[in-house]
């Protein structure tokens, strides 16, 4: 998406929301939850960097914060040793 489009493009979006334009109250905010659910989602920080218009991936990095099930996924993977094992 080009940058110029973004904010046309958050602002009809919004309206569509079923929480209403209340929900973010600016494109940036609106942009920061998309970035952030479709990381959530696909987890895929160049596509995520491409639909968002920016310019490096250090940029949309900065919105990737896994969610709560995803660090649950990840802890399971850990074996942490007890006394005996």
């Amino acid at each position: 998406m080009l940058a110029t489009g973004q904010s046309r493009a958050a602002s009809r979006a919004k309206q569509d929301l079923p929480l209403g334009p209340s929900l973010h109250d600016n494109p940036h905010d609106f942009h920061k939850t998309l970035a952030c659910d479709l990381l959530n989602a696909i987890g895929e920080l160049s596509t995520v960097q491409k639909l968002a218009g920016h310019s490096g991936p250090a940029t949309t990095a900065r919105y990737d914060r896994p969610g709560e099930r995803a660090m649950r996924e990840a802890a399971s993977y850990l074996h942490v040793p007890h006394f005996g094992d």
